[in-house]
């Protein structure tokens, strides 16, 4: 039996990792993109997760628009979350547009997480998949919108 002494090793503060997920898991910025349907209507955006479950942020929307144009939109982020232990979670969030604010509902998985410091598993990337249907004008009803989220550097 081989033994590792290290002198002035407390192993009372010694961090274990966390090994299920948590509203811990999800904290920091984040960038993300998310598409409608066949592509019909893209965003690019950043938030904060601030671990407790909630969400600040903000995206820019590409649209549709009558005869072959775009539409440019910009929008604020409002939303709350909760992650299960296995890493698959929802949020609700309220998405405000020139004034006029509307919610979606989401179903989540953290894809890739790192372990911190602290011991704290963090989402490192995140696959979103909203359940409400497409708000009017960012592609055809009933399209699906998926969001793909990325860890920024602290």
């Amino acid at each position: 039996m081989n033994v590792l002494i290290v002198p002035g090793l407390d192993l009372n503060s010694v961090v274990h990792a966390q090994t299920e997920f948590t509203n811990e898991s999800f904290q920091g910025n984040y960038a993300f993109t998310f598409t409608t349907g066949a592509n019909v209507s893209a965003a690019v955006g950043v938030l904060t997760a601030d671990g407790d479950g909630n969400i600040t942020g903000s995206e820019i929307i590409n649209v549709p628009a009558p005869v072959r144009k775009r539409r440019i939109l910009s929008a604020t982020i409002e939303a709350t979350y909760t992650v299960l232990p296995d890493g698959m979670g929802t949020a609700a969030d309220s998405t405000t547009i020139d004034g006029v604010t509307s919610g979606g509902n989401f179903d989540f998985v953290i894809m890739q997480a790192e372990v911190q410091d602290s011991g704290v598993k963090v989402a490192t990337e995140i696959i979103a998949l909203e359940r409400t249907p497409v708000p009017l004008g960012f592609g055809i009803p009933g399209d699906l919108l998926t969001i793909h989220l990325k860890r920024l550097p602290d």
